[in-house]
């Protein structure tokens, strides 16, 4: 969070985007990947207290329950994978950065 508001202040006192702007991109990349890792247990929490509470209202001839089980497991599996691509990308952008510009 320091290094990510240093490098917009550096932005607002030299007005120059590049390096300021790219490398504050990097850090935010870097929280962002924090805190969905951090709130992603809370979330499967969440949904499974759902799928339980759909499981304790279900009827047996009811076949809308098969397909409420389904969304709830795609929509978990969407946010894992949303946060999956969020970190290889702001792992690699953060690897090249650190490679080519601060080296």
């Amino acid at each position: 969070w320091i290094r990510f508001n240093q490098c917009l202040r550096r932005y607002l006192d030299t007005g120059k985007r590049w390096p300021h702007l790219a490398n504050a991109f990097k850090y935010a990349l870097s929280q962002s990947v924090t805190l969905f890792g951090a709130f992603h247990p809370l979330y499967l929490m969440h949904t499974k207290q759902t799928d339980l509470h759909t499981a304790l209202l279900h009827d047996d001839d009811d076949d809308d329950y098969d397909t409420g089980i389904v969304i709830g497991n795609y929509q978990s599996n969407l946010f894992q994978l949303f946060w999956m691509g969020l970190f290889v990308s702001s792992s690699l952008y953060s690897f090249f950065w650190d490679v080519y510009m601060d080296w």
